[in-house]
C-alpha cells in the first residue's frame, strides 16, 4: 500500500501499543492479556452505532514492514515525521545491488548479451541526471531495467535481433521514465538523444553485432 504524506499520519496512531486493559476500556473488546496495535478506519461503521470501525491485533503476531524512496525525487517519499520514524524498531538503508548480485536476475529475463548492455546503461545513467549537469530527469533503476529487458525478450521472441530489440525497447520503457516530458507530451529531445547515444556506445564496447 502506497500512502500519501497525509495518510501516513494513520501509521503514527496505528503503531502505538495499547495494553489489554486499555483495549478493553477504550474499545470495549474482550481480549487476552498482552500488547496490541489498533487502527481506526475513517469513514467506516462498526455496525453497532459506535462510529468508525477499529481494527485490533496483537503486537506479538504482527510485523509492520515499510519501504520508502526517501532521499530521491519521489513526491510521496517526502520527509518522514520523527514521531513515525521512532515507532519502527529497526531502520535499514539499502544500497543499489552490485553487478554480481543483479546480473543473474537480468540474464534470466533476456539472456547474457542484453543483460550486460542493460546493466551498463543503468550504471551510466546515474551520472547523466540534472544533478550532474546532464539531461536525464531520473536515472534508471532496477525496476526499469527489468521492464526494459522484458520488452527486449518479447521483441527477440518475435524475431528481432538483440541489438534492434535493445534500441526499440529503450523508447517504450527507459525513455518515458528517465526523460522529462514536455508540454507537448513528448520526452525531452536532449535526454532522449543522450540515452540513445549512450546505448550505441555500449553496443560497440560490448562488441555486439548490429542488425
Amino acid at each position: 500500500m502506497r500512502l500519501d504524506p497525509y495518510h501516513r499520519n494513520l501509521l503514527v496512531g496505528a503503531l502505538d501499543e495499547l495494553s489489554a486493559a486499555e483495549v478493553r476500556a477504550v474499545l470495549g473488546k474482550d481480549v487476552a492479556d498482552g500488547r496490541y496495535y489498533t487502527l481506526e478506519l475513517p469513514g467506516s461503521d462498526s455496525g453497532m452505532g459506535g462510529g468508525n470501525e477499529v481494527l485490533c491485533g496483537p503486537v506479538s503476531l504482527l510485523s509492520v514492514i515499510c519501504t520508502t524512496n526517501m532521499g530521491g525525487r519521489y513526491v510521496q517519499a517526502g520527509h518522514l515525521d520523527p514521531a513515525l520514524l521512532r515507532r519502527f524498531e529497526l531502520t535499514l538503508f539499502v544500497s543499489p545491488l552490485t553487478e554480481a548480485q543483479i546480473m543473474p536476475v537480468y540474464e534470466r529475463v533476456a539472456g547474457p548479451q542484453a543483460a550486460r548492455v542493460a546493466y551498463a546503461l543503468e550504471v551510466a545513467s546515474r551520472s547523466m541526471t540534472g544533478e550532474q549537469g546532464q539531461s536525464l530527469a531520473e536515472p534508471i533503476n532496477t525496476g526499469v531495467t527489468l521492464n526494459y529487458l522484458a520488452e527486449v525478450a518479447a521483441l527477440m521472441a518475435a524475431g528481432m535481433h538483440v541489438t534492434g530489440a535493445l534500441r526499440a525497447a529503450l523508447e517504450v520503457t527507459v525513455v518515458p521514465f528517465c526523460c522529462e516530458i514536455g508540454e507537448d507530451g513528448l520526452p525531452d529531445v536532449a535526454a532522449r538523444q543522450s540515452l540513445s547515444v549512450t546505448l550505441e556506445r555500449l553496443l560497440r564496447e560490448k562488441q555486439m553485432r548490429t542488425a
